[in-house]
């Protein structure tokens, strides 16, 4: 990539974040936090004192939302996403001038707390939205051994509606249980789960639904429509098969969190399934062919930059040409756009400017900086996505 346009896109989402510094949420994927990724990011690449100064306004403008602003407790736009954000930077040792431990020592009794409490239904265990973004956050960071009683019992709910879920699926046109194969909403941070929790424990009943999930995706897996799964539908026979690759749904992500549970179970049979469905979803090397509908735009979640990284990260373990292929191209789509700041709203809408990081030029600069060869990224950001 050239230096001018690298310069004028960083410029433009600088600008953007300070001239709204006031009034942003705290939100990691829609607001502050998110935006804070980012920079911590960009940092890696450009350390300059007035970047290290920037930074630190952000920081502070960050504690300072959290004693004034109200928020909920979740993943997407809440306590766990910011606290998430806040262990990340500590790890990074970007926060070596504050002091939060009673902070943390706080809402890890919150969350602790409300995962203890009973969930009714699926949507209050939702990655985003829900129970999974919290318990997540104890899986990622090993907090499990901070926790005095068994760590088993603050899962519990969440692990209970889940199979209660699973085991009302029936593998047959009969089904009336509503399924969601995608990584934000379902199926597929289901088995991320139970995937990190057999890691830890080793226990079988984490494997057993982890093996339950496969089956329910070896059932729906079709390589005669556009796409392999659905992105949610109750049979095969009345399912939408037309899911564009990307992030939040589609195949590309639905393989990963396969092969990352053949991988720690050690079954290849489920490494295969994976690399099966692998060289399904890498012939779609055109955006046509990526992307369902005419409207896309370049962000993370559900646009080209999530695509091309996705097609990067199955690379590096494929070591396939046709994947490094298909991430070139995109981004070399990416480079020629002339809405790198607009994310695609909806029909009445159109294109709007959004530097977010789920849906917004945030998310898609951290793919444009993992580009860069000398960016010295250990990919851990995308943690904040369940990809590592």
């Amino acid at each position: 990539m050239k230096n001018d346009f690298l310069t004028s896109f960083f410029d433009e989402i600088n600008k953007n974040i300070f001239e709204n510094l006031e009034s942003n949420s705290l939100s990691l994927y829609t607001g502050l936090s998110g935006q804070i990724l980012f920079y911590s990011i960009y940092l890696k690449k450009n350390r300059l004192e007035a970047n290290l100064l920037n930074f630190r306004k952000m920081i502070e403008k960050l504690f300072f939302a959290l004693n004034n602003q109200q928020y909920n407790l979740f993943f997407c736009d809440g306590l766990v996403g910011v606290t998430f954000l806040i262990r990340h930077l500590e790890e990074e040792g970007l926060l070596e001038d504050y002091d939060y431990s009673d902070f943390l020592k706080e809402v890890d009794s919150l969350f602790l707390s409300n995962l203890k409490k009973e969930a009714v239904d699926l949507n209050k265990i939702d990655f985003l939205h829900g129970n999974l973004g919290i318990a997540n956050y104890f899986l990622e960071f090993n907090l499990t051994q901070n926790i005095s009683e068994d760590y088993n019992v603050y899962f519990e709910t969440t692990t209970l509606i889940i199979e209660n879920h699973l085991s009302r699926i029936q593998l047959n046109e009969n089904n009336v249980e509503l399924i969601n194969f995608g990584l934000s909403h379902g199926l597929s941070s289901y088995l991320v789960y139970f995937t990190k929790l057999f890691k830890l424990t080793n226990e079988n009943r984490y494997k057993q639904n982890i093996l339950n999930i496969i089956e329910v995706y070896k059932y729906f897996f079709n390589t005669n429509k556009q796409s392999c799964f659905p992105s949610q539908g109750f049979s095969r026979g009345n399912s939408n098969y037309e899911v564009s690759l990307g992030w939040c749904y589609g195949d590309q992500t639905i393989s990963y969190c396969i092969y990352k549970a053949g991988e720690v179970l050690g079954l290849k049979k489920i490494v295969d399934f994976s690399i099966e469905i692998v060289q399904h979803w890498s012939k779609k090397n055109s955006i046509e062919l990526a992307i369902t509908n005419p409207f896309y735009d370049n962000m993370f979640c559900h646009g080209l930059s999530g695509v091309a990284y996705l097609n990067k990260k199955w690379y590096q373990i494929l070591k396939k040409e046709s994947l490094i292929n298909n991430y070139t191209l995109f981004m070399e789509e990416i480079v020629k756009s002339e809405k790198l700041f607009h994310k695609y709203d909806n029909m009445s809408s159109g294109y709007k400017e959004n530097f977010c990081l789920l849906d917004g030029s945030c998310g898609l600069g951290m793919v444009i900086i993992d580009s860069l060869e000398d960016a010295n990224l250990e990919n851990n950001w995308d943690r904040f996505f369940l990809l590592n």
